[in-house]
């Protein structure tokens, strides 16, 4: 596909398939450089000159406004150009520990980041504007986590242009009529700011009174976390890690249905300690610590009975650090034919592979890796690889084969599943075995977002978002990864996919506040785990292990 634009004061600008990033209900992005093109579906949804004009009085750098006006080669407009930023995360990453923990986010960090936003959001005000739609997708954060970008500026509210879309759970229920202020607006960025804090919405969390669906109505009769009734997942942080000054602003705006302008965290601010309830259980589990490192463990590996981690900062043999520097790498670990461990490690658009003692086995250009059935996958230029190593006369030779195209900015790296948004439809690139992938549209995604995915033996689980709705797939393919079915659970709380399959087939699963054990349609729920959604199970010949931060743990169910 060639799509041929002209965009004001630069002139012609052809855009193709390589250039497409995603679709959305209004519009499809393209991306040449450092700019952006969005060019709607139906041009009569292009914003008015005038609304362009008052969005350019917008002075924030981190607010990525809409900058020149796209004409079709009739001179209808169609579109516009704004800056694009490279490696970002959607904020609502960063409510989760096990995001956190995997990119050495810390408490103050998060203290620094809602400072950011609310800076910008002041700034905003002060220039005339309001966002209105300030949700969890709708500001991106910088790949080292410090620094919020504002996208969608379109549909923010100018002097001479009401907003009238808002996601339903950053709303708040005291505006009418989509008359927005300031403060409804402030409203918004206090159930951001608290997920960034505690990991849950304001309004979820357990209540004997309603439904765990029920957090909108819970947003109209004013029963927040602060309620005594309510019960937080283990999950959670406590409320101690919020600032004084936020959280007594936060009982004031979801404890008594009050609105006002946050306070700035003071640079002094003082930490209180504040009962937090958590959901109790009654099972028994017997948890063992086989393994500590100085850093949060990113990735483990366990080839012919060894265990390797990969931190942020070394690789692991047992608890022994290999000579190979890993430190601001993506980096993964696979076996070669003879087992012994093959280093895959990504920085700056090269990928680099060495054995554990440091050899070199050459490198390629990629973008983004992940390690599945003894291989390495990679991509770039337009195609995603398969890179395997065998050895030949004590020798290990670098193999690497087409496992099949892709459009480079609109596929998403998983753990274990890659997903493509090809021109607004899901696609599943699901490597089952060497040599073999599964590449098919998935119908069920159609208008969602995909944010977390993780695929192990014949199942694949997958996080998405529509309209402000987190809803949580399970795909479960049959044996020779022909045909799949689907299982979908409907408004979920947001976070990562977390779940293991043991030889047998038997699926251990956590999310929300239960664990699930089952095979094909039958299973049962267990209690009280030692692991939740932000540590990461994972298991070695049917032996079931979980990672928490900087240590690994076996786990097992006692008689």
């Amino acid at each position: 596909m060639k799509l041929t634009i002209f965009v004001q004061g630069e002139g012609q600008v052809a855009l193709t398939d390589r250039n497409y990033v995603s679709s959305g209900g209004e519009a499809n992005i393209y991306k040449k450089g450092r700019t952006a093109y969005k060019i709607y579906h139906d041009p009569k949804k292009m914003i008015s000159q005038k609304k362009m004009t008052e969005l350019s009085h917008l002075t924030s750098d981190n607010v990525l406004t809409p900058k020149q006006v796209i004409h079709d080669k009739n001179n209808k407009l169609i579109g516009y150009t704004m800056p694009f930023q490279n490696d970002t995360h959607p904020l609502c990453k960063l409510f989760t520990k096990s995001f956190k923990n995997s990119n050495g986010v810390s408490e103050n960090d998060i203290i620094e980041l809602v400072t950011k936003i609310q800076k910008t959001v002041v700034q905003i005000h002060k220039d005339g504007c309001l966002v209105v739609d300030m949700n969890e997708m709708n500001i991106l954060v910088s790949s080292d986590c410090t620094t919020p970008f504002f996208i969608d500026v379109d549909s923010y509210q100018t002097p001479s242009c009401k907003a009238t879309a808002i996601m339903e759970s950053i709303r708040d229920r005291l505006v009418k009529n989509n008359n927005f202020t300031e403060l409804s607006d402030w409203f918004s960025f206090a159930v951001l700011a608290f997920q960034l804090y505690i990991g849950i919405h304001p309004y979820k969390g357990n209540h004997p009174n309603y439904k765990l669906n029920e957090w909108s109505k819970r947003m109209g009769d004013g029963i927040s976390v602060f309620d005594k009734k309510v019960t937080l997942p283990k999950v959670c942080n406590p409320l101690s890690v919020i600032p004084d000054s936020h959280l007594q602003w936060f009982k004031t705006i979801f404890g008594t249905n009050s609105r006002s302008i946050p306070p700035f965290v003071d640079d002094k601010f003082v930490l209180i300690i504040a009962p937090t309830m958590f959901i109790e259980g009654t099972g028994d589990f017997t948890v063992t610590l086989f393994a500590e490192y100085d850093e949060n463990i990113l990735g483990a590996y366990n080839f012919m009975g060894v265990d390797y981690a990969v931190t942020d900062k070394h690789v692991y043999k047992g608890t022994a650090t290999c000579p190979v520097d890993v430190l601001g790498y993506k980096t993964v670990l696979c076996e070669a034919s003879n087992m012994i461990p093959i280093i895959g490690k990504l920085k700056g658009g090269m990928l680099d592979f060495n054995t554990l003692s440091g050899e070199s086995l050459g490198n390629v250009a990629a973008v983004d890796i992940m390690y599945k059935n003894g291989a390495i996958y990679s991509l770039n230029d337009g195609k995603i690889f398969e890179h395997r190593f065998e050895q030949f006369s004590g020798k290990i030779i670098h193999q690497n084969r087409v496992a099949c195209n892709a459009l480079e900015n609109a596929t998403k790296f998983f753990d274990g599943v890659i997903m493509q948004d090809l021109i607004g439809q899901w696609y599943i690139t699901l490597p089952y075995e060497r040599g073999k992938c599964f590449f098919h549209p998935i119908k069920e995604l159609e208008g969602y977002r995909i944010l977390e995915a993780r695929a192990e033996g014949n199942l694949c689980g997958l996080m998405a978002e529509k309209k402000g709705v987190y809803d949580r797939f399970l795909l479960t393919f049959d044996d020779k990864f022909k045909t799949y079915k689907t299982e979908k659970e409907e408004d979920v709380a947001y976070g990562p996919i977390n779940f293991t399959v043991l030889p047998n087939g038997v699926c251990i699963m956590v999310a929300d506040s239960e664990v699930r054990l089952f095979k094909g349609d039958k299973g049962k729920k267990i209690s009280d785990p030692p692991f939740d959604v932000s540590t990461r199970l994972y298991n070695v010949s049917g032996n079931v292990r979980f990672i928490d931060k900087n240590k690994a743990y076996t786990v097992k169910m006692s008689s």
